[in-house]
């Protein structure tokens, strides 16, 4: 077994929420522009990207997810907005955000940076923005179509779902691309 894994705390998508989604991708797909899109199955939303961790640590870090959530039930999301850092003109990374209760999961987040930081596990510089990625560029080709495309597309309604656990995702690099595996889960 190797002594470190890769791994990041997310919340999991339900199939309806990644349908509607995916929908979404479909849409900005026929821009043409050069985007690696996320695969279906490793839709999903990140609160804490760990990098590599020692294995032995997966039991600890499970401690701390639970505390960061103490006291929180579980709430509802809705995924509404269609957008890109840095912006919408200049897509580099092309997502979804959460508007209902994004609050809490920025809490979530304070506290998860709170019980990392005696693991050595840095806080991010930014400050959390609650998003789902769709897709990276990874060129500038077909970027105007791919800004039209972002302006004139609309999420479909009814994107929610809600917030019952949170999970420490191994994240296992390879050619085709990363292979994400649920380590732990931990609820609300």
């Amino acid at each position: 077994m190797k002594n470190t894994i890769r791994a990041f705390i997310a919340v999991e998508i339900n199939e309806s929420l990644q349908n509607g989604l995916l929908h979404a991708q479909g849409i900005l797909r026929q821009s043409g522009a050069d985007v690696k899109w996320t695969e279906p199955n490793n839709i999903h939303l990140t609160l804490k990207f760990l990098e590599d961790i020692p294995a032995s640590n997966v039991g600890v870090i499970g401690e701390i997810m639970a505390k960061a959530v103490q006291g929180i039930r579980p709430f509802p999301i809705d995924i509404t907005e269609l957008n890109a850092f840095p912006d919408i003109l200049f897509p580099k990374i092309i997502w979804a955000g959460v508007t209902k209760n994004a609050d809490l999961l920025s809490r979530i987040v304070t506290n998860l940076d709170a019980g990392l930081t005696p693991l050595k596990i840095k806080k991010e510089e930014r400050q959390f923005a609650a998003h789902i990625t769709l897709g990276r560029t990874r060129s500038f080709i077909g970027k105007d179509k791919l800004s039209a495309s972002l302006e004139e597309t609309n999420l479909p309604s009814g994107l929610t779902q809600t917030v019952n656990h949170l999970s420490l995702i191994q994240s296992a690099l390879t050619p085709k691309g990363p292979v994400y595996t649920t380590v732990q889960k931990v609820s609300l």
